[in-house]
């Protein structure tokens, strides 16, 4: 940070803390391993406690308008650029979201991991990606949050790969293999907008090339690339549906809790850096963003509609979900000054959906280890077998649903409102206004398919009787355990508050994330604190979505049940073609590019091979003792983990290398 970045605000050993504890825990929690686990569990459970007691205090001082860093200089680049700690409200904002989400995820994880394997790596790696994410939110530069977004993407890829079933290991390499892709189009950007602006801060000089030069949009391309593949827009996506299902729910809620949002920060900040352009830039950026968020809102809807397992189900929901909230970031682009209901919108439903997603596959896990089932149509009946978890469940599904009362209804009232504001300036001054149109009709048939399969899974899983065989296996199932039943509980409550108390929400954490932002109509930002959302202008917006979803649902289910009242089959299936399918052409392009490169797969098998055993043999000699002591893991993920650590390292030595010159 720059002597003028400095003044005026607060040095504090707390953003420190914050990163510290949960890293200390990481340690403590591997030089304990098995030999104590109940001392492992509560060590793992308190530093997140810990870690939120000190979030907490942060967003207590910096919401009242000063800035809090650390910046002792440990490392220098060049001039002028060091890597610190900072946390402005929006940082403080969102960490503490996901400081309660790890306390919520620890807890649940305590009685979840019972009868898993590897409960020690795991722990670990909980730990250490929190720290990761908590230091990417409390940075105020490009580069940082760089090194912290790519620790957090290689530490997450033990929860993915946890079970180290076939289908696992196949889910974690294709995350892997996006997040070098996304880590390597981040790493590009951030060079643009070096060379462009002059510097890695979030805010570039008034007059930089980044605002005023021709190829200002390159580096604005390759940043929300990258930052687009962890936030899982279409048709950065693939990786998702796959790791989401494999992970342990705990791990599961915090990669759709709060991960997925580590990816939707990047890219408002990427945003809010290139808002000083003359408004038809912003124009043109803010429709292009609104395209592509409808286009994944939709597309994670119809995906979501058509599964019949639980997590699987999640999984798409929240490819659909970051639609939603990515289509805020555009109604804040397209709207400039007017766009502080855009960005509001945008983070009341990061609040919204970290906490009903998050409840949502932490009460996925409780069925899961209860019943050791994730079909919906080979369970039933759960209300009078897990009635505590029934009641959460029921309230995060309110909320993803949007209904009245709940958190999800406030944030998609006030993106409708956003969609609207920008149909009238669209009408006022521009020809987008048809475009705009069309995007509020697909925003009611994705609100309404979110009905639908919001009420699918609620019904098939814990209302409809269930069938014969279902019968005799759930007879012997009983409520989940107390911490599960906390951790889930917490969330449920956050859902209920944010959806009871959208004034205090606005008022405490929304307002001054989205009033630090130069270039908003201040009028605007204070306006938020005074809008109704439960008046009949936003609740009546509510129920033709309700009454499509809901109609179909009926229809589907009563065509059914008139069928064959015991089915087991899917009355929401539906098939797609082959071509449709995204995986499908990453594959044909990468076959087409090995082609072009090698002449053939089995030439480039070779390469690959070879530039593999280059690296498990320096890996191998650098890290024999380590090796020595967990040789299966070591021996099965050794190829993956050298290649993450070689793609930082070059990475970094790059940056130097460019900086230096």
């Amino acid at each position: 940070m720059s002597a003028e970045e400095i003044a005026g605000n607060t040095f504090s050993v707390l953003p420190l803390l914050a990163v510290l504890i949960p890293m200390v825990a990481a340690v403590a929690v591997v030089a304990i391993g098995e030999r104590n686990e109940k001392l492992r569990n509560l060590i793992a459970f308190l530093a997140a406690l810990a870690a939120l007691g000190v979030v907490l205090a942060i967003a207590i001082h910096v919401m009242r308008g000063a800035l809090l860093y650390f910046d002792l200089a440990i490392m220098q680049v060049g001039h002028g650029i060091s890597v610190a700690l900072a946390v402005d409200p929006l940082a403080a904002c969102l960490s503490v979201i996901a400081a309660i989400l790890w306390v919520a995820a620890m807890a649940h994880s305590s009685a979840y991991m019972g009868h898993e394997h590897k409960r020690t790596r795991f722990f670990a790696a909980m730990m250490v990606t929190e720290a990761a994410i908590l230091g990417m939110f409390m940075v105020q530069d490009f580069l940082s949050l760089f090194v912290f977004f790519e620790i957090m993407g290689l530490a997450a890829y033990f929860l993915v790969v946890h079970t180290e079933t076939d289908k696992a290991q196949r889910a974690a390499t294709k995350y892997l293999v996006m997040t070098i892709i996304g880590g390597l189009s981040l790493l590009m950007g951030i060079f643009l907008y070096l060379g462009h602006a002059g510097t890695v801060g979030f805010v570039p000089p008034p007059q930089s090339g980044f605002l005023t030069g021709p190829l200002r949009v390159a580096p604005l391309v390759c940043m929300v690339a990258g930052f687009g593949v962890k936030a899982g827009i279409v048709p950065l996506h693939v990786w998702l549906p796959d790791a989401h299902p494999v992970a342990p729910s705990p791990a599961s809620a915090l990669l759709s809790g709060i991960m997925i949002k580590a990816g939707a920060y990047g890219i408002i900040r990427t945003v809010t850096s290139y808002f000083h352009v003359p408004p038809p830039d912003i124009q043109s950026l803010g429709l292009a963003l609104i395209g592509i968020a409808i286009v994944t809102a939709f597309i994670g809807m119809v995906l979501a509609v058509r599964q019949s397992d639980l997590k699987t189900t999640l999984a798409y929901s929240s490819i659909s979900q970051m639609g939603f909230l990515l289509l805020g970031v555009g109604c804040l682009a397209f709207l400039g000054e007017g766009g502080a209901i855009g960005l509001g919108a945008g983070l009341y439903h990061i609040t919204s959906h970290a906490f009903f997603k998050g409840c949502l596959f932490l009460a996925a896990g409780s069925i899961l280890y209860c019943t050791h089932e994730t079909n919906i149509f080979s369970l039933g009946g759960l209300w009078r077998k897990m009635p505590v978890t029934t009641v959460i469940w029921c309230i995060a599904v309110l909320g993803l649903m949007g209904i009245p009362l709940f958190n999800g209804f406030v944030s998609k009232s006030m993106l409708h409102h956003a969609i609207v504001e920008a149909q009238y300036l669209a009408a006022a001054g521009g020809p987008h206004a048809t475009w705009l149109q069309a995007v509020e009709v697909l925003y009611t048939v994705i609100a309404a398919g979110t009905i639908l399969y919001g009420l699918k899974m609620t019904y098939y899983v814990f209302f409809r009787r269930p069938s014969e065989e279902a019968s005799r296996l759930l007879e012997k199932v009983r409520e989940a355990p107390g911490w599960m039943l906390a951790g889930a509980g917490l969330l449920a409550a956050g859902v209920l508050a944010a959806g009871l108390a959208p004034g205090s929400v606005l008022r405490h954490l929304i307002i001054p994330a989205v009033g630090m932002f130069e270039g908003l109509d201040p009028f605007g930002v204070a306006h938020l604190g005074d809008l109704d959302i439960y008046s009949w202008y936003y609740v009546k917006d509510i129920l033709l979505p309700l009454a499509l979803g809901a109609g179909l649902f009926a229809v589907l289910t009563a065509r059914a049940r008139s069928k064959n009242r015991e089915a087991t089959h899917d009355p929401f299936y539906f098939g797609l073609p082959s071509w449709l399918s995204v995986d499908r052409w990453y594959v044909q392009g990468a076959r087409g590019l090995v082609q072009a490169c090698f002449g053939s797969e089995a030439a480039f098998s070779r390469a690959r091979e070879a530039v593999f055993g280059i690296i498990s043999s320096a890996s191998m000699s650098l890290y024999r003792s380590a090796r020595e002591a967990s040789a299966p893991l070591m021996s099965r993920y050794a190829n993956d983990i050298a290649l993450g650590a070689l793609f930082i390292a070059l990475s970094l030595a790059l940056f130097l290398i460019l900086t230096i010159v």
